[in-house]
């Protein structure tokens, strides 16, 4: 299940649980309605909110539990670190697809980097030495930057938060998933979503159990959370580079 808006503020932490919200807390109410989906089907979205909230307080967070006492989060954060490093061919493509090419090399670069001296992706050794940035890319994204539409917000079972336009490509990602394509991976692949669902569980049980209305919580994160990854992916990538504020094209 992805938790959207869990923040973890450890160095090596993999991109999808550091998310930094403080980028857009000077954001004008403008840019939070454009990125903001009609929940045209809230009745339909709040039932499959109640069930996924029932199965992660009674079946995912006791495996996780579990899951943690046996794997610390040093190894952890190790195992998140090597599944994202084994989700480059995604990011790539859609880095392509955008016309992104300095991000697309920088995604190469990382790569290389991470794959020899970081072990296989145990290390972000691109980041933490070369201030090569991670990112987070997907087709929803590149979907965007195409000009579709959001189509209206939805919430899927397991995966949480999400709109019409994401739900798709969610399904495309999948089909650039090295992961797929290899027998038996089944496995290695629930294991991997435990890994990450255990390291944002803490943030997750905070927001669920604090807010009023944990709906409507989880749906504004995930719509701040985009809007923070749209802006990250308009950055060369690099440490302390300026943002280019065009939605168009590759950073010049």
């Amino acid at each position: 299940m992805v938790v959207s808006g869990a923040n973890v503020s450890t160095a090596d932490a993999p991109p999808e649980v550091k998310t930094d919200f403080s980028a857009v807390e000077n954001q004008s109410s403008d840019i939070l309605m454009y990125y903001e989906a009609p929940d045209s089907i809230e009745g339909f979205n709040r039932v499959i909110h109640s069930f996924n909230t029932y199965l992660m307080g009674y079946v995912i967070r006791p495996f996780s539990r579990f899951y943690s006492c046996l794997i610390p989060d040093y190894g952890r954060r190790r195992i998140a670190l090597l599944a994202d490093n084994l989700d480059m061919p995604g990011r790539l493509i859609n880095c392509m697809l955008q016309g992104r090419w300095r991000r697309s090399g920088i995604e190469l670069s990382r790569f290389g980097i991470n794959t020899t001296i970081g072990v296989a992706g145990l290390w972000d050794v691109a980041d933490s030495q070369f201030d090569m940035l991670p990112q987070v890319n997907g087709f929803g994204m590149t979907f965007e930057h195409w000009g579709i539409g959001s189509g209206c917000y939805l919430v899927i079972p397991i995966e949480a938060s999400s709109t019409v336009r994401d739900g798709v490509g969610l399904i495309f990602d999948l089909a650039t998933d090295p992961l797929t394509y290899l027998p038996f991976s089944s496995p290695l692949i629930v294991l991997l979503k435990l890994n990450d669902v255990t390291n944002v569980l803490d943030e997750y049980t905070v927001i669920q159990e604090s807010s009023v209305d944990s709906y409507e919580t989880f749906k504004g994160l995930y719509f701040v959370k985009r809007i923070v990854s749209m802006q990250d992916l308009n950055t060369n990538g690099i440490r302390g580079e300026s943002i280019d504020t065009s939605r168009n094209g590759d950073v010049k």
